[in-house]
């Protein structure tokens, strides 16, 4: 995921009556934070998975990815 939607907060639409019309926006990650939220959001039994894929490479993993496993 390189984009999400992220709904504006009560305090927000208050305070701007544009962001209460429109109601989010979307939001970019550049390719590794794509991939720290992909991680971190992933359950510990998908990690696992994912290391025990047939020739995983944890380092070739963390220069792909920045994430350290």
């Amino acid at each position: 995921m390189l984009t999400e939607w992220v709904n504006y907060t009560a305090e927000e639409k208050q305070a701007d009556k544009a962001k209460e019309l429109i109601g989010g926006y979307l939001k970019r990650y550049d390719f590794q934070e794509a991939c720290a939220k992909w991680w971190a959001e992933m359950s510990n039994e998908n990690r696992e998975i994912v290391k025990q894929m047939p020739n995983f490479d944890a380092d070739k993993f963390f220069e792909i990815t920045g994430i350290r496993v």
